[in-house]
């Protein structure tokens, strides 16, 4: 609405306002990186979150991160359901060791990476 008022607005403004609006987006983590190509990081975090999953008892068919990832969570959830905060815990803090960060949501847990 603002732009059909204003057809030529002052471009230093816009671009203050787009700053101010991408700085307190990711402060509420609103927005989700987007995914890039494999860093050579991945193929080394990837045998790790399979020592954790092994580790609390639990095998995934997917060799990828998203699918460990998602095993994972959703262990941990379970974990969370039955009130076994240890496992819960053990799992939030090696994720967070490898560089990931779990939010809860209403929806269920999501991660990203740090």
């Amino acid at each position: 609405k603002f732009f059909e008022q204003h057809p030529n607005p002052n471009p230093e403004l816009c671009s203050y306002v787009l700053d101010v609006y991408l700085k307190t987006g990711n402060v509420l983590t609103l927005f989700q990186p987007k995914p890039q190509k494999p860093t050579q990081e991945e193929p080394a975090v990837i045998p790790k979150l399979q020592s954790l999953l092994s580790t609390i008892g639990k095998k995934t068919e997917g060799t990828t991160i998203d699918d460990i990832m998602k095993t994972l969570l959703q262990t941990r959830e379970d974990a969370r359901k039955h009130k076994d905060w240890k496992t819960a815990d053990l799992i939030r803090k090696n994720l967070e060791e490898l560089g990931f960060e779990i939010q809860d949501t209403a929806q269920g847990s999501v991660w990203r990476k740090k």
